[in-house]
């Protein structure tokens, strides 16, 4: 094989790996947007003054944990654990960081964070289908392993938001 010939593979090659993170990289960012918009309209809905939250990537969990905060506890339940509120909001970032720096037990971090964001997201769609506390909580382990179904979850609740059917006290007023 000729130099010629090796630098128009090696050109090709390079360009062909540019143009396939740029593909990737605009599917993540739409299916970011579409996880975070209805998030925001959501948050916006039930008069949470921090819904701007909503649009940075690992505060959106601290957000959802503040907000739907409809019994005015400090800590959400994970399984039974108790979980100061803001912690539970940033274990995602928490889990991922470690993930990357502890060797062997590090693989635990991520699975942990998953069912923890599964809790947090159990919990909001608790109250935005007004159904007792708890009876969600598979649904959002499902759906903080599979975007897809995050976002249905979303959308479904941000067309609930919008039409106002989505009340924090009316729910806290039932479920005390």
């Amino acid at each position: 094989m000729s130099d010629e010939t090796f630098y128009t593979v090696a050109g090709l090659s390079i360009i062909g790996m540019i143009i396939f993170i740029i593909i990737i990289g605009v599917i993540l960012l739409a299916l970011y947007v579409l996880t975070a918009y209805p998030l925001f309209q959501i948050l916006k809905a039930v008069d949470y003054d921090l819904a701007w939250l909503a649009w940075i990537p690992f505060c959106q969990y601290f957000a959802i944990t503040m907000a739907f905060n409809y019994k005015n506890e400090p800590n959400i339940q994970a399984f039974g654990i108790p979980m100061p509120r803001p912690a539970a909001g940033f274990a995602s970032l928490i889990a991922s960081i470690l993930a990357r720096f502890i060797p062997f037990i590090g693989k635990v971090f991520p699975i942990l964070a998953l069912l923890i964001n599964g809790c947090i997201l159990g919990e909001m769609y608790d109250v935005c289908e007004d159904s007792e506390p708890g009876k969600n909580l598979g649904m959002g382990i499902v759906s903080s392993l599979i975007w897809f179904v995050q976002i249905y979850m979303l959308f479904k609740f941000m067309g609930k938001a919008k039409r106002g059917e989505i009340d924090l006290k009316t729910y806290a007023a039932r479920h005390q």
